[in-house]
């Protein structure tokens, strides 16, 4: 007779976590043994996937798993990727696997790199010491890019002014497609013509090419018009002297850390830093469009694939290079290829889930990107990203979601947990750091998102109190500051539409200075149809104006917060909202002058949030 041995307690979790922590997951009883391939720059791809001999590239792993699901495999796979950079012209594309479980994971806490960037030599300098080369791709129309990083930094494109705006003089008649200039703004001999426009509207921005610029009157005329078509994005409407800069004309180029790429010729032009060195600096620009795409239908999702400790650097976006008019969000309007009909697109990402039901990422980083960073979009549900850093990102760092209302679309029981969300926007400023839109049962928890131009964190995306697949949603424990920091009407959390059942609570939200548009800029923005969220718990603090604005909204609750207010300032702002609408419950409201951080209430809401004190 077969003796059994008693298993100590927490044996089995100690297998889970050491599971976790070798990058995998536990295998599920029954679901056979686990195969395990190995990939390496310095490996073959006629190996056998073997660690004494890996394949050479993804590609064929991909092809391998293809092979064993075909040929009925029941076990999990783990994929252990060798340390290096990967470098990739296209996105690598994952559809459905059937139901097995697939890892791809850093081996043994080695870096990993998928980088859709090329390195770019052969520099030469000039006796103005500015380096150049030229690239031919460029030259032949089939390459270009706004984005260059040199050891690991983004650089500037040349940029005038080098700081801060200028400001419109008058807009022109139609308010869309010219302006003059303030006499003196533009010195003599500096070539507009050919630049781009970055127009500052209150909440977003455009960028759009100068067609030309007369230096007696001072107009300067757009290719294009500027903004979206509704009419509160005429130039003038909320600013009678928006701001706005120009870019990328070599005239710009004056300052070390810039760079100018010169279409027709293919020369690229870089001003080093004091102490760069071309044989100790690495430059690389964005060339893949996209580096992971999870791509699954709503007959054939795909699921059970995970992505552990990997880095997603230097993806490029095509639509950088294009007229940009952003409504909000990042999301744009763009022409078609007659350019009259414009319609309304997103700021895509380097890694788009599509249809993804169950897996995500866990640890690593999304850095260095000309787009956006994730995309949890249509059809996911059951989606992880969590201990993510999420960081200098040109457009919207994490996505969640999609726009439509449409029933089976809405992103499901996605999980945000743990993540560094910093420094996105850096092109396109009306992006978010977090957003969400149609999804529902998503948990944002104790995340740091900082340093942003615009919102913090967006949930919702109907500006009515319609009813929509937007609900349940929890943005709880999150630590939220120094947002806002270049438009306005937004704030540290923004909600938009009716969201039964969605909470925000135990959040710690700081450093939003003085709106610098016409609009306000607040801790919480509860914009247009926001109805049925619970606002619990928050610490609200340093803002330059009220915690909390609603603005033609619902009922909503607020109880149990400590919000912080400077003096003369009213703690709620209500625009076109009936205060009976906003039930209020044992908050405490603090003059600034007199906030104490050290109070026990204070310290009980930054320590669930897990800020240091």
């Amino acid at each position: 007779m077969m003796k059994c041995f008693p298993i100590p307690f927490g044996f089995l979790q100690l297998l889970v976590l050491f599971a976790v922590f070798n990058g995998g997951h536990p295998v599920a009883e029954g679901a056979g043994k686990k195969k395990e391939y190995f990939v390496s720059l310095q490996g073959d791809d006629g190996n056998p996937g073997t660690i004494k001999q890996p394949f050479k590239s993804i590609v064929r792993v991909q092809k391998e798993i293809a092979g064993q699901v075909a040929a009925g495999v029941k076990g999990p796979v783990q994929v252990w990727l060798r340390a290096g950079v990967f470098r990739q012209e296209r996105p690598l594309l994952f559809t459905a696997s059937g139901e097995i479980e697939v890892s791809y994971s850093a081996y043994q806490k080695e870096k990993v790199t998928l980088s859709g960037g090329r390195v770019v030599s052969g520099w030469e300098v000039g006796k103005d010491g500015i380096w150049r080369v030229v690239l031919p791709d460029v030259k032949a129309g089939k390459w270009d890019f706004r984005a260059l990083y040199v050891n690991g930094q983004r650089r500037q494109v040349a940029r005038y002014p080098n700081k801060e705006y200028l400001r419109v003089l008058k807009v022109g008649e139609d308010k869309r497609t010219s302006f003059t200039a303030k006499a003196g703004d533009f010195p003599a001999g500096m070539v507009i013509a050919g630049s781009e426009l970055v127009f500052l509207h209150d909440w977003s921005i455009s960028r759009i090419p100068i067609a030309s610029y007369d230096k007696k009157s001072q107009v300067v005329t757009m290719a294009y018009p500027v903004g979206p078509g509704a009419k509160h994005y005429k130039m003038d409407h909320y600013e009678q002297h928006p701001r706005f800069h120009l870019e990328n004309s070599v005239s710009f180029l004056d300052q070390p850390g810039e760079w100018y790429l010169d279409k027709k010729s293919g020369e690229l032009s870089y001003i080093p830093m004091p102490g760069e060195k071309m044989e100790l600096v690495q430059v690389v620009v964005p060339f893949a469009q996209g580096l992971i795409l999870v791509k699954g239908s709503a007959e054939k999702p795909v699921k059970n694939l995970w992505f552990h400790n990997l880095d997603f650097e230097h993806s490029g976006w095509q639509g950088a290079v294009r007229p940009y008019a952003a409504g909000q969000a990042g999301f744009h309007e763009e022409p078609d290829a007659k350019e009259k009909n414009w319609a309304r697109t997103p700021i895509e990402p380097a890694v788009k889930f599509e249809y993804l039901q169950g897996g995500g990422m866990i640890g690593g980083r999304l850095a260095h990107l000309e787009g956006s960073g994730l995309w949890i979009g249509e059809g996911c549900k059951d989606v992880s990203l969590e201990g993510v850093t999420v960081s200098d990102v040109a457009g919207n760092g994490v996505m969640v979601g999609v726009t439509s209302s449409k029933a089976g679309l809405a992103a499901e029981k996605v999980r945000l947990k743990g993540n560094l969300i910093e420094r996105c926007g850096i092109r396109y400023f009306g992006s978010i750091g977090l957003w969400v839109g149609m999804a529902n049962h998503t948990e944002i928890i104790r995340n740091e998102i900082r340093h942003m131009p615009y919102t913090g964190v967006s949930v919702g995306w109907m500006w009515n109190p319609s009813d929509t697949p937007c609900f349940a949603n929890r943005v709880e424990g999150n630590h939220i500051h120094h947002v806002m920091q270049k438009l306005s009407d937004g704030g540290g959390i923004y909600t938009l539409g009716k969201q039964p059942g969605t909470i925000l609570k135990g959040n710690v939200i700081h450093d939003i200075p003085v709106n610098a548009g016409r609009a306000g800029s607040n801790g919480m923005f509860l914009d247009e149809g926001t109805t049925d969220i619970v606002i619990e718990g928050n610490l609200i603090y340093n803002i330059g104006k009220s915690p909390l604005r609603f603005h033609r909204a619902g009922i909503n609750q607020v109880k149990s917060n400590i919000l912080v207010k400077e003096e003369d300032v009213p703690t709620v702002r209500y625009n076109g909202t009936a205060e009976k609408n906003v039930i209020l419950k044992d908050n405490r409201v603090i003059e600034q002058k007199t906030f104490d951080r050290a109070d026990d209430g204070v310290q009980k809401v930054l320590k669930a949030a897990g800020v240091k004190n």
